[in-house]
């Protein structure tokens, strides 16, 4: 069985072998056209790339076109995780056109 979500939002955040999921089900239009931020804090800054050191985390922000599928009412997105250790992922959805915050969650992890 697939592990359980980590962070049951408005998409079940699953982490899995190094990559992290979103899925969800039903899946509408409107749901595939928020942008999904994706911010990993490592446990090591040095691990980041250098521009983004100072920030703190690493971004890997993405539309739901360049990651994920849908069929029969039913979305899932896929990104591969980072090599680096991750002490904690923030993510959730963000509307762009109306620059409201639709959902978030914060996933610590042990390393």
């Amino acid at each position: 069985p697939p592990p359980l979500p980590v962070a049951p939002h408005v998409f079940d955040v699953h982490l899995d072998g190094g990559k992290i999921m979103y899925f969800k089900k039903p899946c509408v239009k409107e749901d595939m056209e928020k942008w999904f931020f994706l911010h990993l804090a490592p446990v090591r800054s040095s691990d980041l790339p250098e521009g983004r050191r100072r920030y703190g985390f690493d971004n890997l922000d993405f539309k739901f076109s360049h990651y994920g599928v849908s069929s029969d009412g039913v979305c899932l997105a896929v990104r591969s995780l980072p090599q680096y250790a991750v002490a904690r992922i923030t993510t959730g959805q963000y509307a762009l056109e109306t620059k409201r915050l639709v959902w978030a969650t914060e996933i610590p992890l042990q390393n």
